[in-house]
């Protein structure tokens, strides 16, 4: 059962990396079509980067908070 807890918890890393490399291509798609400027959209590759982080982190919080309830019992 823990194993199935972290091999959701990859399955949920692996979906966030995926978005942050669909929002880094939007971004990059911004700039190129002239909607963004270079400033604002490292700017916003930097944003995207700071809540991917902390996804990541809330997801192994999570993880690691079920896997140790789950071996306590």
């Amino acid at each position: 059962l823990a194993a199935r807890i972290r091999e959701l918890g990859e399955e949920a890393r692996v979906a966030l990396r995926n978005t942050r490399r669909d929002a880094i291509k939007q971004a990059d798609t911004g700039r190129k079509d002239g909607d963004l400027t270079d400033d604002s959209c490292e700017g916003l590759k930097n944003d995207i980067q700071e809540l991917i982080k902390k996804a990541e982190a809330r997801v192994d919080q999570v993880v690691k908070a079920k896997t140790d309830e789950i071996m306590s019992v």
